[in-house]
């Protein structure tokens, strides 16, 4: 069995006019089983060499955005030593097998084609649902999701995901019956989970990628190296809508 560890990057809600953040990615993490405790075991190795004691605090958590910017347990760190962790943290994923998947939600384009758009997030889930499904369909295996806190969508996407399971997506990319999915979406919060945190950090690099692609500051380079060392990774990724 895979376990798919959900989390986003870009949720600014209904705004979809936010003048920076113009595309929701939501990605997903599948490790099987077998190689999820090595991978969070690792994980764990790496926060604990980098930050000390501090990895072991109750609600200590590493994201994405805080390695980009220099913030959270981060703040004190100079950008080599952060490009550094980064790395070593998205070169896991090689070691240990674990693959992406990703879909990204195009805001404006999103806004310019419905009056009444769906939600980024619901929208993306399931896509990202058809995917993975897929996804453990091509490898003979079940799934099962864990997804990072999300309060405005959370009861609505379970109700929708046990709707999938019984009669299919009814729309998307191409409609797909959820047969590999187990039970429904786990919520977890995400400073309580390192396979979440990491997931975390690939979401936001992939979608620092997508946004500075073209850029020649020295942080721009700095997320294309980062994100073509992980591409190799991805299983599947897509933006949504296109044109």
């Amino acid at each position: 069995m895979y376990l798919v560890f959900l989390d986003g990057s870009g949720n600014t809600g209904l705004n979809l006019s936010h003048p920076t953040s113009t595309v929701y990615l939501l990605m997903a993490l599948a490790v099987h089983g077998r190689a999820a405790r090595g991978l969070e075991d690792a994980m764990t190795a790496v926060l604990e060499r980098r930050f000390g004691a501090e990895s072991r605090a109750p609600r200590f958590e590493c994201k994405g955005s805080d390695l980009y910017r220099g913030q959270g347990p981060c703040a004190a760190l100079p950008p080599a030593e952060r490009v550094a962790i980064y790395a070593e943290l998205v070169g896991l994923l090689a070691k240990h097998g674990a693959e992406l998947i990703w879909v990204a939600i195009d805001k404006p384009r999103l806004a310019a084609r419905y009056p009444n758009p769906m939600h980024p997030h619901k929208l993306a889930f399931i896509y990202l649902a058809e995917e993975v499904e897929r996804f453990l369909r091509r490898r003979r295996e079940f799934g099962l999701l864990v997804s990072d806190e999300e309060k405005d969508v959370e009861q609505q996407l379970m109700e929708d995901l046990s709707r999938y399971k019984e009669a299919g997506t009814s729309f998307g990319y191409r409609a797909e019956d959820l047969r590999h999915v187990v039970d429904n979406v786990h919520w977890v919060k995400s400073h309580n989970s390192r396979l979440l945190q990491l997931s975390d950090c690939c979401a936001y690099l992939c979608q620092r990628y997508h946004r500075d692609r073209g850029k020649m500051s020295k942080t721009a380079r700095a997320v294309q190296e980062l994100w073509e060392g992980v591409a190799e990774r991805v299983w599947r990724g897509r933006v949504w809508p296109t044109g």
